[in-house]
């Protein structure tokens, strides 16, 4: 899911300076907008297809996303400790115990 966050703040950066952005990477502004479009469309469904409980296979952002409001989905799915539909827990890791 740190990876899909990646991405976007990559594809974000390229919108907010684009000029700048098409410099470095040597590339019109809108080919370096339209290949940050095609790269975050890429990123939200690799993310939504891949971040799934590795018990039950539920997909997670999917699940956020139709049984949370608009405003919520995003924070719940952060702070999620199990899975919903299975109940699966991770292992915790030592320093959060």
């Amino acid at each position: 899911m740190w990876l899909g966050a990646a991405a976007v703040a990559v594809v974000a950066t390229a919108y907010v300076l684009p000029e700048r952005v098409a410099e470095i990477v040597r590339m019109q502004p809108v080919t370096l907008e339209l290949v940050a479009t095609a790269v975050g469309v890429a990123t939200m469904f690799a993310v939504w297809a891949y971040v799934r409980c590795p018990s039950c296979g539920l997909r997670l952002i999917g699940h956020a996303i139709s049984t949370k409001s608009a405003n919520t989905w995003l924070s719940w799915l952060l702070d999620a400790k199990s899975c919903p539909e299975c109940g699966y827990r991770p292992p915790r890791h030592r320093e959060d115990e």
